[in-house]
Order: C-alpha cells, then sequence, then structure tokens
C-alpha cells in the first residue's frame, strides 16, 4: 500500500506540473478526433476521454458507435479525446499512432484504427510485450496499420513515429494529453456533455441510456428552433397586417427621402417613420 501512495504522490506531481505547462501552451487547433459525421455547429457536443489501452475505455466504445448512427451530424457530434495513462506502458506510443494516421490519411482513418487497436488490445498490454523494445512497438502498430491503410509508407509513418520528442505528431499527443489534464480528466472513459462534465454516465452505460439522455437534448433544441421560426413568422405576418404603411424589402435610406425617416426594423425590411413615430426594432414604426 505504501508504495502505491509514494507512486501516486510522484504521479499527481507530474499531472500538477504538466496542467501548469498547458497553462501557456496554446494549441494550433482544439485537439481530438471528431467521430464520422459529427459538425462543429451540432448544438449537442459530447467529448469522450479515452484511453486506448483501458479496457473500460473499450467497453464504452460499443454505446459510441451506436450513438453516432441514431443522430444526424447537425445534430450531435462525438469527439474522441485521448489521455494516454501513464501505468499502461505504450499508451502514449498508440495515441500517437492515431495522431499520425490521422495527420497522414485524414479523420476518416480514426474510426477503424481505433476499433483495430481494441481488437487487438491484449496484445499491447504491459505483460504481453515485456520483452518488446519500443521501436519493435512501433513497427508492430505500422503492420497493422499498413495493413488497414495500403497507401500508408514507411517513411512517412517513421516520420511521425520517432521515438521521444521531435516529431510533430509527437507534439499533437502530448496536446491531447495537456487537454485532458486541463479538463481535470483522472482516469478513462470520461464524458463531458455541451462542456460539463457528465459524471452520470461511465464505461457501462448502454446505448439506450446514452439514446435518452442525447435524445433529450437533440429534442429540447428543435423545439427551441420551432419556436424561432414561429416568432419569425410571427413579426412578419404583424408587419404585412399593418393598413397604412408600405414595408420595403433590401432597399436604401433613399428610398424615404421626402417622406420620412427610413426605419429598417426586420431582416432588410423597412419602412418610414413620420416625426411623431419611433422606430422599433422588430416593429415598425410607432407614435408614442
Amino acid at each position: 500500500m505504501a508504495s502505491s501512495t509514494t507512486s501516486w504522490s510522484r504521479l499527481l506531481v507530474l499531472l500538477c506540473a504538466c496542467v501548469a505547462w498547458a497553462v501557456a501552451d496554446i494549441p494550433t487547433t482544439t485537439p481530438g478526433f471528431v467521430y464520422k459525421g459529427g459538425l462543429a455547429t451540432a448544438p449537442v457536443q459530447l467529448e469522450i476521454f479515452i484511453d486506448p489501452l483501458c479496457p473500460y475505455s473499450k467497453a464504452a466504445y460499443p454505446a459510441m458507435k451506436k450513438l453516432e448512427q441514431a443522430f444526424k451530424g447537425s445534430e450531435l457530434r462525438i469527439t474522441f479525446q485521448v489521455l494516454p495513462l501513464p501505468f499502461h506502458k505504450h499508451a502514449f506510443t498508440v495515441a500517437q499512432s492515431a495522431s499520425t494516421l490521422v495527420h497522414l490519411l485524414g479523420i476518416k482513418v480514426f474510426p477503424p484504427w481505433i476499433e483495430t487497436i481494441y481488437a487487438n488490445q491484449d496484445k499491447l498490454y504491459n505483460l504481453p510485450t515485456k520483452d518488446l523494445t519500443a521501436v519493435q512497438v512501433v513497427d508492430l502498430l505500422f503492420s497493422w496499420a499498413s495493413t488497414a491503410f495500403p497507401t500508408l509508407t514507411k517513411e512517412a509513418w517513421s516520420q511521425q513515429m520517432t521515438g521521444h520528442g521531435g516529431s510533430e505528431m509527437d507534439e499533437k499527443t502530448r496536446q491531447l494529453f495537456r487537454y485532458s489534464l486541463a479538463h481535470g480528466i483522472s482516469g478513462t472513459p470520461m464524458f463531458y456533455l455541451n462542456g460539463v462534465h457528465y459524471d452520470a454516465a461511465d464505461s457501462s452505460w448502454t446505448f439506450e441510456q446514452w439514446y435518452a439522455a442525447i435524445k433529450d437534448l437533440v429534442d429540447a433544441n428543435k423545439k427551441t428552433a420551432v419556436r424561432e421560426f414561429e416568432t419569425s413568422a410571427m413579426l412578419m405576418a404583424s408587419q404585412r397586417r399593418l393598413p397604412d404603411r408600405r414595408v420595403y424589402y433590401g432597399t436604401s435610406d433613399a428610398v424615404c427621402n421626402g417622406v420620412g425617416m427610413h426605419c429598417e426594423f426586420f431582416y432588410s425590411q423597412s419602412m418610414c417613420c413620420n416625426e411623431q413615430e419611433t422606430c422599433i426594432m422588430q416593429y415598425g414604426c410607432k407614435a408614442f
């Protein structure tokens, strides 16, 4: 127990130092791997923080896969954030392989690659790889990646997977790590829903549980959109009912020269107010 406590104390010191470092280190782009067709404009944003060698992260994946299929990309975006946990010996290397493949071949390769890793996760655990060097692990990952993605070249792969430090994708993977720490993530999987830590969920959550939670948010946004449309329609209709006023569309101030004050009151619609009237946005001219 004492040895375990000491190890965790050292880990906490390391994590605190990395958080302090992260404050001044701003990534050039928002870290993470957007899953399939999710859009940045989707009203519901789900981030799942994973370690590719974490069995609990693997257990959470099938529900995420079905969840993406259940909603449009304009409704929900799922982003995978990678936190390589230090007690998984090769977690950082595997995370760097994901960064490298996406960098070289595009974001479309992330789902089949993470699924390949999960399907063979047990081959990368500490015990099965205890006699492998770091270079041998990188070569093993290349053999899988080049089989899955035949256009991948060894030269391009090696340029980004060179040891510790020195490559662009090494730094990108470190940014993923620091991004997770900055969000207070201490284990995997963890979930952020619309920017808020969603601690109700864990790796045991089924697709049905996730679907119910996400659908409530998607439906709430649909209702908001409907209300905004109805409000806009009512405002448009109210202006058309004005009996003594002409409404102009897409005109300039000159339309009211000699007639009154130009009043652009609603989305490129305007009318001319007389001297006794005030121009009210979303209403038009009104005397007080």
